[in-house]
C-alpha cells in the first residue's frame, strides 16, 4: 500500500493584485499548491484567515503592510503573522515586504517572533523561492513523499 502524497500548501495575502498574481504563478510553477486571499483591507485579512483554515495551509506568505501601503506605522502584516502563530501554530509565516523596517523585522524574527523569514520584494523571485524552499525543508514537519 502506498502512502498518500501531500502537496505543500501556501497562502498568499498581499494587498497588491499584481504581487498576488505573480506570486501564485511563480509558486505554482515550483509545484506548490497556492491559495490567494482576495479583497481590500479587513476583507482581505478575513478572506485569508478563512482560506488558511479551510485549506489547512502550511505556509502563509504575508505582505508586511496589508492595510495602508504608504503608512510607516502600518504593521498589519506583522500583526497577522502573530495572530496566525497564536491561532494556527502549525502554520509558518514568511513576510514579503517592499519596505525595510529593521526594528519590526527584528521583532518578527526574534525569539518570540511570529515569522520564520522576511523577504524584500526587491530581492526578486529567486530569493523568494529559495527562502520558501528552505522554510519547507527546515521548519515544516510533514512527510511529503
Amino acid at each position: 500500500m502506498t502512502e498518500p502524497r501531500f502537496r505543500k500548501r501556501i497562502l498568499v495575502i498581499d494587498n497588491d493584485l499584481g504581487v498576488r498574481k505573480t506570486s501564485k504563478e511563480l509558486l505554482e510553477l515550483k509545484g506548490y499548491e497556492v491559495y490567494v486571499a482576495e479583497g481590500v483591507g479587513e476583507r482581505l485579512i478575513r478572506h485569508g484567515l478563512h482560506l488558511l483554515s479551510k485549506n489547512r495551509c502550511h505556509l502563509a506568505l504575508l505582505d508586511g503592510r496589508l492595510l495602508r501601503d504608504n503608512d510607516l506605522e502600518d504593521k498589519s502584516g506583522y500583526e497577522l503573522a502573530s495572530q496566525i502563530a497564536r491561532d494556527h501554530p502549525w502554520v509558518v509565516s514568511v513576510l514579503l515586504t517592499g519596505y525595510e523596517n529593521f526594528s519590526l523585522t527584528r521583532r518578527a524574527l526574534g525569539p518570540e517572533g511570529a515569522a520564520k523569514d522576511v523577504v524584500l520584494k526587491e530581492e526578486g523571485p529567486k530569493a523568494l523561492i529559495d527562502r520558501i524552499d528552505r522554510v519547507f525543508s527546515a521548519d515544516i514537519r510533514c512527510r511529503w513523499d
